[in-house]
Parts: structure tokens; sequence; C-alpha cells
């Protein structure tokens, strides 16, 4: 069995996992994302999705007729992205710094916002980020975003694991501190007759929802929270935050 480990999340195995089991939440939001932008009138123009992961999103976005910038700071995730949405504009950066082009919407699925950088709180990045994104959208653009909160609905100690055909996933979360849960990811992947073994660490920022809702207000932003995309809800401990820049 061969055996690596990396520092940097979703390397070229666990990019390929999330791919193969992990996209549910990516297409179930796809249908409910398009439907709120066309019912607010935003049927044309460019979305950009923070953290697109391997593009599962931003297909179904091209699909609509929208114009798409995809920002994700793994290059493994945007080699998968390219054979989805061939067409998207896919930039390797930290949804945390990049620039913002002018859109009609920013999108962000799957907690990517909750994803941090070790020395690098998100608490203290996502007041700028909400700046941007308000600056960035259009008058009457939307930011739309799921996140993990804190406790108590959030199980922030757990152990799980998952498999395909060909891959298995050992995943062990532990709380760090009240706002941090680690998580230490085992991949397997089959790699010829053998299994290739690869490990990661995730460190997962908690946002308060109180905190959260009131630094898109303080931003120009109204606020709307929902348990999900549509009817499809998110799991316990997470929120979709929609926030519409006034016209």
């Amino acid at each position: 069995m061969q055996h690596s480990s990396s520092s940097r999340i979703y390397q070229e195995d666990l990019a390929y996992i999330h791919d193969a089991g992990f996209g549910d939440l990516a297409r179930g939001a796809a249908p409910a994302i398009i439907d709120t932008l066309r019912s607010s009138g935003l049927t044309h123009g460019t979305v950009v999705e923070l953290g697109c992961g391997s593009g599962i999103l931003l297909a179904s976005l091209l699909k609509a007729g929208y114009r798409v910038v995809g920002i994700d700071s793994s290059e493994q995730m945007l080699e998968l992205a390219r054979a989805k949405a061939p067409t998207a504009d896919l930039r390797c950066e930290s949804v945390y710094d990049s620039a913002l082009p002018p859109c009609l919407a920013v999108v962000a699925t799957g907690e990517a916002l909750n994803y941090e950088t070790p020395g690098q709180s998100n608490l203290d990045r996502l007041s700028s980020l909400v700046t941007r994104v308000f600056g960035a959208l259009q008058n009457g653009g939307i930011f739309l975003f799921d996140a993990i909160l804190r406790p108590p609905d959030t199980a922030t100690q757990y152990k799980t694991w998952r498999t395909g055909a060909d891959w298995a996933v050992l995943i062990e979360a532990r709380q760090s501190d009240p706002d941090l849960i680690e998580k230490q990811i085992i991949t397997f992947r089959r790699a010829g007759n053998n299994y290739r073994r690869n490990e990661e660490t995730h460190f997962v920022r908690l946002f308060r929802r109180e905190a959260v809702e009131q630094l898109l207000i303080d931003s120009g932003f109204s606020v709307e929270i929902r348990a999900g995309y549509g009817t499809d809800r998110l799991l316990p401990g997470r929120r979709l935050f929609e926030a519409r820049r006034p016209r």
C-alpha cells in the first residue's frame, strides 16, 4: 500500500472522492439557486461561485445561461471543474483573497466559507469578504451561502466513513476550541492492484448566526435565513443566508 500525506486540502485523491461521493448538496442546491436568481429578475449575467469544487453547480449555471467564475484553492478540484464546465472562468485562489468581478450573484455552497487556513481566522476575514461582495454585486444582486454554526445543533466531535467502488474515506472530527473543528481525513483510492493511502487535515471555523446576520446588515444587505435550498434541508447546525443588495 502506498502512503503519503499533505498539509494542503483537497489534493488529487480527496478531490476525486469528494466529486464521486459528496456532490449531492451542489446538485440539490442548483435548481433552487437558479430559481432564486430567475424569480429575482437576475436572468442574465455573471455568477461567482466561491469554493466551486469540482464544478457541479457551475455546470448547472452555465446550462441555465449564466456566465460563471469559479474560485477554489484546490487546483485538483479545478481540474475536475474544467471537464464539467469548460467555458467557466476558473481561478485557483483563496475565496477570502480573490478579486471579485462585477456580478449579479455570489454563491458559496458546502460550507465553503467555514474552511480556514491555519493562522488566518475566518472570523476576522469574513467582514472584509462581505464588504467586497457587496461592492461587486449589481443593485438587486444576491449573496447566497450556507454555513456551519456554533453548537448546540452542530456536532463537533464524531467519527464517520463512506465508501465507493474504488475508494474509501474515514473522517474524525474534534473540537479544537469553542469556534473550531479539526478534521483528520484518511483516504484510500485504488491505484492499479493496490490502494493508495493519503491524509489531510481540515480546519473548520464555526460562525455565530447572529454575528453573521448582523455583519451582513451592517454592510448594507437585507437578509433572510433559511433551513436549506428549496425543499432540501441542510444538515443540523447549518443555515442558508440569502443576502440581497438593495436595488
